[in-house]
């Protein structure tokens, strides 16, 4: 199924799961990443909407709690065109450790795809698995193909979650 024909949430999972593969990334996730608007406290809400990476990382990234501090969702914020995981720059020790980590368990070369949403949230389309040159055309591609088809699909079919063999849903509220 192509991007043009989700209808709703699990078709463009879908959609999207099979685009990684035909482009060679062996592992995917689709998140949300919500920041609070409250001044006192700055709260960051992750929401897995579904993926396909090693099932022991994800135990990791939740038992240490990495969604409060992964470099990856809060430079979304700050960019709204594709970008790189090994170009985030600033990282603290605890963030480079994320990625180190992450390199560890097999997610190499990650691209990050933010679609901003009103009301701040923003979808981000990563996939991961392969060295990615600065400039590609299949990045400029995932990233036309995923606001197109997100933004028009994604958010109509908002509360829809499919649970497979290679999809998982979680969230996670983490403070920041």
């Amino acid at each position: 199924m192509s991007f043009a024909c989700a209808v709703d949430l699990p078709s463009l999972v879908e959609s999207f799961g099979n685009a990684a593969v035909t482009l060679s990334f062996p592992y995917y996730v689709i998140s949300r990443v919500t920041r609070s608007r409250s001044t006192c406290l700055q709260r960051t809400a992750f929401e897995m909407i579904c993926g396909h990476y090693p099932d022991e990382w994800l135990r990791h990234y939740q038992r240490r709690d990495y969604a409060s501090t992964d470099p990856v969702h809060w430079d979304a914020f700050t960019h709204s065109a594709p970008y790189r995981w090994q170009d985030i720059i600033g990282l603290s020790k605890a963030e480079r450790r994320i990625l180190d980590e992450a390199s560890e368990a097999g997610l190499l070369g990650g691209l990050s795809i933010p679609v901003h949403q009103p009301g701040g949230s923003i979808l981000l389309f990563k996939p991961v698995g392969l060295c990615i040159p600065s400039t590609t055309q299949s990045t400029r591609g995932w990233h036309t193909l995923s606001a197109r088809s997100f933004t028009s699909n994604c958010t109509a079919s908002r509360g829809h979650r499919r649970k497979g063999r290679h999809t998982s849903s979680h969230r996670v509220n983490a403070n920041a």
